[in-house]
């Protein structure tokens, strides 16, 4: 099996199934960024490598659009914003309240407004993961028009296609340095190349996919090696000027990285699926899948700052366990109280 003999189609009209190996790797990354967070409490260099579960999640989001066709653009929008945008509200709401009243001190008023104003950046500790939420939805806002451009592309012949494509990625990359560098440019790229990627893999010959992948993953090894060796040799007279360009080395490697870990997660899915049965485990990724976005929103708020179970309890391991329940819980209970608000959004429309 080569790591071409896949193909990403992650609509159900395309499809007509579910793809278990994307949601093996969100379930990865899922994992990776709960590890993240919680190795971070203890300082841990584990936190470094676990962080890339943030490019994965940004590629991932990428790809569940690839092959999308947007009929109503505004119909998608407000399909998609409602989607992102109640559980985030319902979960700060809940959180600035408890915050409020036992922490006041930490969770200010001026830190509410703008979590409400989808700027989690300097927010107090617990919720500061939440900057996650106004990248991705500045990435859906833009993803009907980028869906557009790559049809119209794809009329181009290939070469011209391939580099009119990647014109295009780089001039969202100097877009968001030079006009929107809060977006953090490389991160917001990979959703991007999400989507460029799920076209490639869908249309190209299977050679080419190779190429594409072996091209991902070569460039994660070196990338990440040269940062590495810089890291560690880096003259201390001159590292205060070199900081910058380490820190964007840092960002390259970590995109390149996410992405080729996605690839290489959705191969060995697709190699063990093929030479033995995966049933049983479907059900846990279809689990995944339904809550990892309440997964993400709720499990910072017990490793890091007031609430931290991790001061609690002086076993990693128990406080491993005992974050992992109460994180699957707080993020059940926030998607049925997602569900509760939908429900009456949607009998209200009936009702007009």
């Amino acid at each position: 099996m080569s790591l071409a003999n896949y193909h990403i189609y992650t609509d159900k009209e395309h499809l007509g199934e579910k793809d278990y190996a994307i949601s093996f790797a969100r379930f990865v990354a899922t994992i990776s960024i709960f590890l993240c967070h919680f190795y971070q409490y203890y300082c841990d260099g584990l936190t470094f490598w676990f962080n890339v579960s943030v490019q994965m999640f940004f590629f991932l989001s990428g790809l569940l659009y690839a092959n999308r066709s947007i009929d109503d653009p505004i119909a998608f929008l407000k399909k998609g914003v409602k989607k992102i945008l109640v559980p985030y509200y319902i979960y700060v709401i809940i959180a600035c309240v408890i915050g409020r009243i036992w922490i006041p001190e930490d969770c200010t008023v001026e830190m509410v407004i703008k979590l409400f104003l989808l700027d989690a950046e300097g927010s107090y500790t617990a919720l500061n993961n939440l900057w996650f939420i106004s990248h991705i939805l500045l990435c859906y806002l833009a993803t009907p028009l980028f869906l557009k451009w790559l049809d119209y592309l794809e009329q181009k012949k290939s070469v011209i296609l391939v580099l009119c494509v990647l014109l295009t990625l780089v001039g969202i990359l100097v877009f968001f340095y030079k006009y929107a560098p809060y977006y953090k440019p490389w991160d917001t790229l990979c959703y991007f190349v999400g989507i460029v990627y799920g076209r490639m893999t869908k249309n190209w010959k299977s050679i080419w996919v190779t190429v594409m992948n072996l091209f991902f993953i070569i460039m994660a090894v070196a990338t990440k090696a040269i940062y590495l060796i810089s890291q560690n040799h880096m003259d201390e007279i001159y590292a205060n000027d070199l900081a910058d360009l380490q820190y964007q080395l840092y960002k390259v490697s970590h995109a390149f990285l996410g992405i080729a870990i996605v690839i290489v997660c959705v191969f060995i899915y697709k190699l063990i699926a093929s030479l033995v049965s995966l049933r049983w485990f479907e059900p846990v990724l279809r689990m995944s899948d339904r809550y990892s976005y309440f997964i993400y929103l709720t499990h910072q708020i017990f490793m890091l700052g007031a609430f931290s179970l991790c001061a609690l309890i002086p076993s990693q391991g128990k406080a491993l366990f005992v974050i992992a329940i109460c994180t699957l819980l707080a993020a059940v209970l926030l998607y049925w109280l997602s569900q509760i608000v939908f429900r009456l959004g949607e009998k209200e429309t009936k009702n007009k």
